[in-house]
């Protein structure tokens, strides 16, 4: 798969304390922004996965363990991609 390919999947925006993931050419959730609670580093972004939560249109979804292993698998593909040496530390859940 070619880096255009990859990062057109989802578009990935981090703030001090959240990540913001837009699922552009997804097969599962295209259209849809999920938001991922955590701290930003200086490398990078330090995630809780047990924080993911969708946006607005479909904040009343729960997010199975597949589908978390799905995303983490979509944005660490955006992350080996996009060539600007942001890193996402997944912490385990406790």
């Amino acid at each position: 798969m070619n880096d255009k390919n990859t990062l057109s999947k989802v578009n990935v925006l981090f703030s001090s304390s959240k990540l913001l993931v837009e699922f552009l050419k997804d097969p599962y959730f295209e259209g849809r922004k999920l938001v991922i609670k955590g701290e930003a580093l200086s490398c990078g972004f330090d995630a809780y996965p047990s924080t993911m939560q969708w946006l607005k249109s479909n904040e009343n979804e729960k997010i199975d363990e597949q589908q978390k292993k799905h995303i983490r698998n979509v944005i660490c593909e955006y992350e080996k991609n996009c060539k600007t040496g942001f890193k996402i530390i997944w912490e385990d859940e406790k």
